[in-house]
């Protein structure tokens, strides 16, 4: 079936729900939970689309010109295990820009009748706004997801993850410090960003209702899976004994207090922010301890 000319370009599936943030807060938890629901279809779990094709631009070749129906085809004939990651994702990017339908193609494979169709890509916290307005424009019903943690135990978490490698052979923990204070120092900084939620929770295209916001501090509990799925149109499931099943190794390189008061008053917004709008919601974990 073909959208009609000026509609969504989704035809099918009830809900759109989109997964945007934030990075080191339970993202990958919280997808393979919602991937697994019978009543979810999810191609995998960060898509990487609108980060390709929108700043920041994660994928600066953004496969223009190689993309082909011709290739279109030949990865359509090919195995689900071998075009379900690299292949499918690359295949999405369109040479138009505003050319979505490879995005909405992703979704229309393996398609069983789900009544949910959901991705969950983390980066996608740093998107301009007018992205998420391109989003609400695919589907009559699109939602959004998005898990906060405290903003420096999440800038702190995430900095350590990304220097994984480094630290694993050998890199000063004092080494990690400087970069640390150098990431704060920069506003532009995507360390510093993914941890700034005021902009992100201020965004028209978010706002009347179609956001639920979650926080890691509480999130592996049945009461905060089940609000997930209250949003998402999803009958309740049983979540049982979980804990933090992602935990990194590196969970032990501490953040030195000096350090943790200067990004307490660098995120001061993002605190002041999600305060006044979810008071007693906020975790008592919260307020720049790591």
């Amino acid at each position: 079936m073909t959208p009609a000319a000026g509609g969504p370009a989704f035809d099918f599936g009830r809900t759109l729900l989109i997964g945007i943030g934030a990075q080191k807060a339970g993202t990958t938890w919280l997808a393979r939970k919602l991937s697994a629901h019978p009543q979810v279809h999810a191609p995998i779990k960060e898509v990487h689309y609108w980060d390709r094709i929108r700043a920041p631009f994660h994928d600066s070749k953004r496969w223009r010109g190689a993309l082909t129906d011709r290739g279109d085809r030949l990865v359509r004939r090919l195995p689900r295990a071998l075009w379900r990651k690299k292949w499918s994702t690359s295949l999405m990017v369109r040479p138009d820009p505003c050319d979505h339908s490879g995005y909405v193609d992703l979704f229309r494979w393996g398609y069983a009748g789900q009544p949910v169709l959901h991705e969950f890509t983390p980066a996608y916290a740093l998107l301009p706004p007018g992205a998420f307005a391109e989003m609400r424009a695919l589907h009559e019903d699109v939602r959004f997801v998005l898990v906060l943690r405290d903003p420096v135990a999440r800038f702190w978490s995430g900095l350590r993850h990304y220097h994984r490698v480094h630290l694993a052979n050998g890199m000063p923990e004092d080494s990690l410090v400087r970069m640390a204070r150098v990431s704060l120092g920069d506003p532009h900084d995507p360390h510093r960003r993914r941890s700034e939620y005021a902009g992100l929770l201020g965004l028209p295209a978010l706002a009347e209702g179609r956001m639920h916001v979650a926080f890691f501090e509480t999130l592996f509990t049945q009461d905060s899976y089940d609000a997930v799925l209250d949003f998402a149109g999803l009958a309740r499931q049983p979540l049982g004994a979980v804990a933090n099943p992602n935990r990194s190794r590196f969970d032990t390189v501490a953040m030195p207090e000096d350090l943790a008061a200067e990004a307490r008053e660098v995120f001061a917004s993002s605190y002041e922010r999600v305060y006044d709008l979810f008071d007693d919601r906020v975790p008592g974990q919260w307020g720049g301890g790591v």
